[in-house]
């Protein structure tokens, strides 16, 4: 579902920005075969919970798109079908940025963007995006870690839109979604943990990975959770904050156990 409303807000994307696909040196303009939306998928590697399985969703979208003709493009005054041409970055941060841009370069696509990654997965895209005035719309699942990259980059991403939830900041005023707890991971995070938490002690041992990410959620849940009255072991330090690549997490394990945490 999230991977078909995508492609509602690339096709407004689209009619703002047909200009990009291409028109002939006078009289009627030429119609594209195609609409090309390129982008670069976790197919493999530890991101491909995300990346490899949320694409499922564009591919079903194009093929409901196609089947009724394509997207209505009024520059030609007809529907065009559209192809999303991806690429397999093997869920690394490293490789996004160069085959997005191969993408932009060799296959010459018009719009970036397509289903859901993890926020560091789509700095590349955006920079690439911002570089060559492509327009890019991506799911990047939590809010806070994509605007606090967003703040770091070094020019504003004038050219990427980006949807997914929050993990604790409430809507803006007039958002439909003003007032409601159920769009924010916080309020239902705490609801589980209260339901067995009065059955602990409520010492807690946190952990997550060393990325913009894992971050975000590290610091949303210890914030969150020690406000609620839970006790986050050596929170303000960031113990159990694991650096890519990690797979033996004895010595963390075995602090959490002589701490005393009973929460995981």
């Amino acid at each position: 579902m999230k991977n078909r409303i995508l492609f509602i807000s690339l096709a407004v994307v689209l009619a703002l920005s047909v200009g990009l696909i291409g028109c002939g040196g006078g009289g009627e303009p030429e119609v594209p075969e195609w609409i090309l939306i390129g982008d670069t998928v976790s197919y493999t590697g530890p991101y491909a919970i995300f990346g490899g399985v949320a694409s499922w969703g564009t591919e079903a979208a194009v093929e409901d798109i196609n089947a009724e003709g394509g997207i209505y493009v009024e520059e030609y005054d007809t529907k065009i079908k559209v192809k999303w041409i991806t690429v397999d970055c093997e869920s690394d941060v490293n490789k996004v940025a160069t085959l997005t841009e191969d993408l932009i370069l060799n296959d010459k696509v018009h719009f970036l963007g397509g289903h859901f990654e993890v926020p560091p997965m789509r700095q590349g895209t955006a920079m690439m995006a911002q570089e060559y005035g492509i327009p890019a719309v991506f799911g990047v699942g939590t809010y806070e870690p994509w605007v606090g990259m967003q703040a770091a980059a070094a020019e504003p991403w004038t050219y990427s839109w980006a949807f997914g939830f929050s993990i604790g900041t409430p809507a803006v005023a007039g958002d439909y979604r003003e007032g409601d707890p159920g769009y924010l991971m916080m309020g239902t995070w705490l609801g589980a943990l209260d339901a067995a938490g009065a059955e602990t002690n409520k010492k807690v041992a946190l952990f997550a990975l060393d990325d913009p990410d894992g971050l975000g959620w590290y610091q949303g849940f210890a914030g969150a959770a020690e406000a609620a009255g839970y006790d986050c072991y050596r929170a303000e330090d960031e113990f159990g904050v694991y650096p890519f690549g990690t797979t033996d997490f004895t010595s963390l394990i075995q602090e959490w156990k002589d701490a005393g945490c009973e929460i995981m």
